[in-house]
């Protein structure tokens, strides 16, 4: 038992670890390709730069990097773990239950913050729009990695509970 405690949590470290490298990595992509207008980090560092020419520009930064750390960090760990404890449960050893739970989970975050903050989607621009649907494929992508790093650490041995 606390050898496979020690083996899930191993599996979702890491997983999760490559899950915000990909996230990560989608993001860059997501800087360095054309058009830069619709990038969603030069909006978010628009709308941050804006933030501190009102004042406060140190307090406004260090909220935006935590903001930024928080979410990446739910987003990565969160679905990993989901996708663990799922596993574990119904002691599935099953690549597609971990890497869609988790992909799933991934980009249901994003969806659900839209609905919690009531956001009206007739409202929302097409170029907003567009944004959110690359964030929600970058997230569904790397749920879908952690997932499969998961599988691959911890998921093949989880019926076998030894």
């Amino acid at each position: 038992m606390t050898r496979r405690t020690l083996i899930v949590c191993v599996g979702v470290i890491v997983a999760g670890t490559g899950a915000l490298a990909v996230l990560g990595g989608a993001l860059l992509y997501e800087i360095l390709t054309p058009p830069p207008s619709s990038s969603i980090a030069i909006v978010s560092l628009l709308s941050i730069v804006t933030a501190m020419s009102n004042g406060n520009a140190g307090e406004v930064f260090t909220a935006a990097i935590g903001f930024a750390w928080a979410g990446a960090a739910v987003m990565s760990f969160g679905p990993i773990a989901v996708a663990a404890v799922v596993g574990e449960v119904t002691a599935s050893r099953s690549l597609t239950l971990y890497a869609a739970v988790a992909g799933g989970m991934a980009a249901a975050g994003p969806a659900l913050l839209r609905v919690i903050l009531q956001v009206d989607p007739v409202a929302s621009s097409e170029a907003a729009l567009l944004l959110e649907s690359r964030f929600l494929l970058a997230a569904f992508l790397s749920g879908t990695v952690g997932g499969g790093l998961y599988w691959l650490l911890a998921g093949r041995s989880a019926a076998g509970r030894g």
